[in-house]
């Protein structure tokens, strides 16, 4: 499989970096590709910030030890 060369604007950002890396694992693309994975991967960035500004990625704050709150878990909490 053939992995384009992460630009240094995805590879200087953590978050960036790792969308790369999740995008094109297991994928096979040409170098040629690299251009339109960096602003995927970018977007992608804005949409989780975007998320994370207006509460949809909150996960359920009550602990999860007890078994009231594991009976009522919000949808973000793993099942």
């Amino acid at each position: 499989m053939t992995k384009p060369t992460k630009p240094a604007s995805v590879g200087g950002d953590a978050f960036r970096s790792a969308k790369w890396d999740e995008l094109t694992a297991g994928r096979d693309f040409s170098p040629a590709d690299a251009p339109t994975l960096a602003p995927l991967v970018g977007w992608r960035q804005v949409v989780e910030r975007s998320m994370d500004d207006t509460g949809a990625n909150v996960a359920c704050r009550w602990p999860a030890k007890t078994t009231w709150a594991t009976s009522r878990r919000c949808r973000s909490c793993p099942r």
